[in-house]
């Protein structure tokens, strides 16, 4: 039978007290509606695949549930297929399984768009690579990921942003507060960087268009904290009451005007304490990614010596792991050499009267003792400004950096030398400091000479 199919004729259209009908459409003739006793409608196809003998039968879908152009559609396109030899049913089959792959893909890529999948990814990508990896990790952890986990990334816009920000700069901390826009732009940047893949990459960086200064109205000064004479004096007392490995730390941090990590993370293959007494901090180690030579002051290679003698297995030389890791703890060393440096206070009868605090002595941080190194090096007659600058690893101007290659190590040596002489007649006052004896050579040094 073949009639014109209507929408109307189909759901009035009563079903058959026994068998199948079928209805063929006069408009598209592959199209038949099929109608059980039971009053199921549905759309099929009929049609040979060319090269067949035997015509075809595909079920296209509900007839009630579906509209009756698209069903034309439908068949004209399978008609289309069978004609050019194609079987319909794989195709189907081709086309479900492309689907539930495009579903996996999309699922796939909604969890990796979660904002704490994205922090991670960029932290192994691009911070494991800083110099400062651990501590900006940390607070992207802390502060972003503790904000906006389960989050799509892209939902979070600057509105979201600055509400944080704000939070953290009215908290009394404007420093982190810049600190953290500084970390969320740079991972928003990367999240958004072309060469991500199109399903997981963030299209609109919500920003690049915001400033620490004119949204926020967030103004760090230069932090300008040296230690007086009277501090120095009770934090090296502290710092040798406090034992290895920190106290050995904060001593030859004081001693070297070096970084934090790069002081911590000093390693024996850098040093050579028993020939030319320098210490070489590999580039990937310096803000500057440049190799920087230290040369050894008699105080610093005092210290070492007495490391070596108890050095363990592993590579650092400031480890409380026998050095297979070096330390990392800093605020609870931080936190015991202040109590000890408060008990020597109280001992000189330094309080306020009433709890028994510490006064006299300003709030620090441990990047305040490079700063107070370099003003050091300044009060000292006969040390030039650039020598003072190249000790502490500060980068020349560029026409200094492009025409002198000098490595000035001698320069820096005396200039070291003359720093250590200062700061021990002002932690240790009235003592005589003899320049000790070169030290002797490891047994593995010895033998080599053999």
């Amino acid at each position: 039978m073949r009639r014109q199919l209507t929408e109307a004729m189909i759901e009035k259209l009563n079903p058959p007290a026994t068998g199948r009908l079928e209805i063929f459409d006069a408009i598209q003739t592959a199209l038949a509606l099929r109608v059980t006793p039971n009053g199921a409608k549905t759309f099929v196809v009929r049609g040979r695949i060319r090269g067949q003998r035997n015509p075809l039968r595909v079920a296209i879908g509900d007839a009630l549930a579906m509209k009756l152009s698209d069903a034309r559609i439908q068949a004209g396109t399978i008609r289309a297929a069978m004609r050019e030899g194609k079987d319909p049913r794989e195709l189907r089959h081709a086309a479900e399984v492309e689907a539930q792959r495009t579903n996996a893909v999309e699922m796939a890529s909604d969890e990796a768009r979660r904002f704490e999948i994205v922090a991670e990814d960029f932290i192994a990508a691009h911070v494991s690579r800083l110099r400062t990896a651990t501590h900006t990790a940390a607070e992207i952890r802390r502060y972003l990921v503790a904000r906006w986990q389960g989050r799509d990334i892209a939902t979070i816009d600057a509105d979201d942003i600055g509400e944080l920000i704000r939070e953290i700069a009215d908290a009394g901390k404007p420093h982190m507060a810049r600190l953290i826009l500084a970390h969320a732009k740079r991972l928003f940047r990367w999240a958004a960087a072309p060469g991500r893949p199109r399903a997981m990459r963030l299209h609109d960086n919500p920003c690049i268009n915001l400033s620490a200064k004119k949204d926020f109205d967030i103004a760090t000064a230069p932090r300008q904290v040296v230690l007086s004479n009277d501090h120095l004096r009770l934090l090296w007392k502290a710092a040798g009451e406090l034992g290895a490995p920190y106290g050995h730390f904060f001593k030859l941090a004081l001693l070297s005007g070096q970084r934090r990590g790069e002081v911590a993370e000093m390693q024996w293959a850098e040093l050579d304490l028993d020939r030319d007494m320098v210490w070489v901090i590999p580039a990937e180690r310096m803000k500057a990614k440049k190799p920087h030579e230290v040369p050894l002051s008699h105080p610093m290679i005092k210290i070492l010596s007495e490391l070596r003698e108890s050095r363990g297995k592993g590579d650092y030389v400031l480890s409380s792991s026998l050095g297979q890791h070096a330390i990392a703890n800093f605020n609870r060393a931080k936190l015991q050499l202040d109590k000890g440096v408060a008990e020597l206070r109280l001992e000189e009868g330094h309080t306020n009267g009433s709890d028994a605090a510490v006064v006299g002595l300003p709030e620090w941080r441990i990047h305040d003792l490079r700063r107070t190194v370099r003003t050091g090096l300044g009060a000292i007659p006969g040390v030039p400004h650039d020598i003072r600058e190249l000790v502490i690893a500060h980068i020349p101007d560029t026409l200094v950096a492009t025409y002198d290659l000098h490595g000035y190590r001698e320069e820096k040596r005396q200039a070291l030398e003359a720093w250590a002489k200062r700061l021990l007649s002002i932690v240790e006052p009235g003592k005589t400091h003899a320049a000790p004896s070169r030290p002797k050579p490891t047994k593995d040094k010895q033998r080599a000479k053999r």
